[in-house]
């Protein structure tokens, strides 16, 4: 899926352009097709008011594939899956 299109609904220029920079920045950990299919999840998410989840790669405790966030990762023995939307007491945004 290299861009939303008309049969997935329509898309704003604002949801397309955050959808392409999602997805280019994605590609450096997934392949095309993951890094794409993850920014339509992504963007899916972003229009219900109502999920509040979030992935892994977002977040600035991920180092590696190790989630830097001690109380996470110790007392859980939490080991990241970075592509899963999910809540987290822990997650900071990166940037």
């Amino acid at each position: 899926m290299d861009q939303p299109d008309e049969a997935q609904g329509s898309v704003t220029d604002a949801e397309h352009k955050l959808y392409a920079a999602r997805s280019r920045a994605f590609t450096k950990y997934l392949s095309h097709d993951l890094a794409d299919e993850l920014a339509w999840r992504l963007l899916q998410r972003d229009r219900d008011p109502t999920d509040d989840r979030r992935i892994c790669l977002a977040c600035a405790n991920l180092k590696n594939s190790y989630c830097n966030e001690r109380r996470a990762s110790v007392v859980k023995s939490f080991q990241p899956c970075v592509t899963v939307l999910w809540r987290c007491d822990f997650f900071k945004q990166k940037g």
